[in-house]
C-alpha cells in the first residue's frame, strides 16, 4: 500500500508539469483567438448590408476600437511569439491580414480597403467574376 501511494505521488508529480504546459500554451493563445474572433466580426459587419448606414457606422467604429486594442495586446504578449504554435507562427507571418487595423493605418487606408487589397479583390476581379453555385 505504501508503494502504491509512493508510485501515485510520483506519477502525479510527473503528469502535473505536462498538463500545466498544455494549459499554458492554450492560455498563451487566448489573446490571439480573441483577436481572430473580433477580426471576423469586423469583416462580417463590413460586408453585411443588414443595418442602416448610421447603425452600421457606429458598430464598425466600436469594432475598430476593440480590434485595435486586441491587436496591441497580441503584439505585446510575449507568450504568443514564444508559444511555438503553428497558429501563432502563421498569424505573425501574415501581419498584414492578422493585424488589419494597424496595417491599414500604416498604409493610410481604411481597414476594409486594406483587407480587400491583401486578399486580391479589386474592381476588375469582381467584374470578371461569374455568379452561380459551385
Amino acid at each position: 500500500m505504501k508503494n502504491l501511494l509512493s508510485f501515485s505521488a510520483i506519477c502525479l508529480a510527473l503528469c502535473l508539469p505536462i498538463t500545466t504546459m498544455a494549459s499554458t500554451e492554450k492560455n498563451a493563445l487566448f489573446s490571439l483567438h480573441n483577436l481572430e474572433r473580433e477580426r471576423s466580426a469586423l469583416l462580417t459587419e463590413l460586408i453585411s448590408n443588414t443595418d442602416e448606414a448610421d447603425q452600421k457606422q457606429q458598430k464598425v467604429q466600436a469594432l475598430y476600437r476593440r480590434l485595435a486594442d486586441l491587436e496591441r495586446m497580441v503584439l505585446r504578449d510575449e507568450r504568443v511569439a514564444n508559444s511555438g504554435s503553428r497558429v501563432a507562427k502563421k498569424a505573425l507571418e501574415q501581419y498584414e491580414l492578422t493585424f488589419i487595423i494597424h496595417a491599414a493605418s500604416e498604409h493610410n487606408m481604411l481597414p476594409i480597403d486594406h483587407w480587400l487589397q491583401e486578399v486580391g479583390i479589386n474592381t476588375q476581379s469582381i467584374m470578371h467574376a461569374k455568379a452561380g453555385a459551385r
